[in-house]
């Protein structure tokens, strides 16, 4: 996936990766995913799970400043950013420390805006939290595409579905793209992918486009545990793998290259 860097001056490719409920490998998807890009592109890796944010602890990196700062604080964004390497950055969170953290709610779309005029990035990749927050909802609305990670689960592909629907009103059905996780291979994820599409298309009048799946492998729990990221001390692992061909996939959809090929790896 060897590309030059996109112009600077132009707007950042902004995708959420989403899922109606926790555990189906959401986070691990998000930060591998923004490794890859970052070898080839400025990455920004955004923490915007507000209650559980872990993507700090996936990269075993504890940044001095946080996203909490900024819309708790009024930090100025561009303080809480941290560089991980050189193309690769991160804007971590701090876990809900107590109840009135409940209570808050998170203007997006303003501190996106915010990143857009301090550094210029080429690609945002932004891991929510599970399920339909309000948090969410405004990720979905801001973003250039909705990635909604779903496992051959019933509750997942059930809170999916009603993920979805809560998008419908608001976000542009087009943007929502399916992710399928931890299956055997592309036949599983299809049919995956299709089981939820059975509902989607009879009861919400839609279709979901299918992008990529990611296979099952031991080495995720592992590279968890040793807060390493997959892509990086596993590289030819056949998930490593999957995951540089969603990022191919969504290069070549964004840099205006044929998709036909990265879309059937």
């Amino acid at each position: 996936m060897k590309r030059k860097l996109r112009n600077s001056k132009s707007k950042p490719i902004l995708l959420s990766i989403c899922s109606g409920k926790g555990g189906v490998g959401k986070s691990v998807i998000a930060s591998n995913l923004a490794a890859v890009l970052s070898k080839n592109y400025k990455t920004l890796l955004w923490d915007g799970d507000i209650y559980f944010p872990n993507q700090h602890l996936m990269l075993g990196l504890e940044p001095p400043v946080r996203f909490y700062d900024v819309y708790s604080n009024g930090i100025p964004v561009e303080r809480a950013i941290y560089e991980v390497r050189k193309n690769f950055y991160l804007l971590a969170d701090a876990p809900a420390t107590g109840k009135f953290d409940l209570l808050k709610t998170v203007d997006m779309q303003s501190i996106y805006d915010e990143i857009k005029n301090s550094m210029k990035f080429d690609y945002i990749i932004m891991d929510t939290a599970a399920g339909g927050t309000y948090e969410v909802l405004q990720s979905a609305i801001i973003s250039d595409w909705v990635l909604i990670v779903i496992t051959d689960e019933p509750t997942s592909l059930l809170d999916a579905y009603a993920l979805v629907k809560l998008f419908l009103p608001f976000v542009n059905t087009e943007k929502i793209k399916l992710v399928v996780n931890n299956v055997i291979d592309v036949d599983d994820a299809l049919d995956v992918s299709h089981k939820l599409n059975l509902a989607t298309d009879k009861f919400l009048d839609m279709h979901l486009d299918y992008i990529g799946y990611i296979p099952y492998s031991r080495l995720v729990r592992l590279s968890i545990i040793q807060q390493r990221l997959l892509v990086e001390f596993s590289p030819n692992e056949e998930v490593s793998v999957a995951i540089n061909n969603l990022a191919e996939r969504i290069v070549c959809e964004f840099e205006n290259k044929d998709v036909n090929q990265a879309v059937n790896k």
